[in-house]
């Protein structure tokens, strides 16, 4: 399996609680240490990626450590957000080795019809670097529960029938009670439910550390 420092984009996405942005983060850090420059970006609108750094991040965006920048975007409106992570994947190529989404851009992608044809053109692109499994890949997270097993499923079909190129399954917050979860993908991980909050860089770092273990 290609890791994910193989790779110039990264997708993680998964429904609301599973730890997609905990793991986005720690992904970057865990990147950077494998000597790469990385883009982190939260687009969830509530500051995530402040709340797992312990630090102040906002549209402007902020160096978090050496090689890590992390950026939020924050709009509600689904057409500019997509304008703005397509603009965000062309102008980082220049500057960054792998950029980090936060986030799945398909639920943007479906309220473009009204898009001008310089959007279209741009969004056009975008997709096929979507789809580019050389150079692009996808991380659905979940948790045991039940109610996240079936979003992730539902997500995975979706992800699937837009040919989205699915690196791994990525089971979080496992412990000793968990309900086993079936297998979903050929690739599929699980990490431990942790005893204490992931928040700031160390405790991001222990959570790298466990994802280099698994080979992502």
């Amino acid at each position: 399996m290609s890791l994910i420092t193989d790779k110039r984009l990264f997708f993680v996405g998964g429904c609301s609680g599973a730890g997609k942005t905990t793991i986005a983060a720690a992904l970057a850090l865990l990147a950077s240490r494998r000597g790469k420059r990385v883009l982190v970006v939260s687009t969830d609108g509530d500051n995530s990626l402040s709340a797992a750094f312990a630090w102040e991040i906002g549209e402007q965006g902020a160096a978090v450590c050496a090689g890590v920048h992390a950026l939020e975007v924050n709009t509600t409106d689904q057409a500019t957000l997509f304008d703005r992570l397509c603009s965000l994947i062309e102008d980082a190529e220049d500057y960054y080795d792998l950029v980090i989404f936060d986030s799945s851009p398909y639920a943007q992608a479906n309220t473009l019809d009204s898009a001008s044809a310089e959007q279209r053109a741009l969004f056009d692109r975008c997709y096929q670097r979507f789809q580019d499994a050389d150079n692009t890949a996808f991380m659905l997270v979940l948790t045991p529960e039940s109610d996240s097993v079936g979003q992730a499923q539902a997500l995975l079909l979706a992800w699937q029938a837009k040919a989205l190129p699915v690196h791994t399954l990525l089971v979080n917050q496992v412990s000793p009670e968990s309900h086993p979860v079936q297998a979903l993908h050929t690739l599929q991980h699980a990490i431990p439910l942790l005893p204490t909050p992931v928040q700031g860089i160390a405790a991001l770092q222990q959570t790298a550390v466990l994802l280099d273990q698994l080979d992502v």
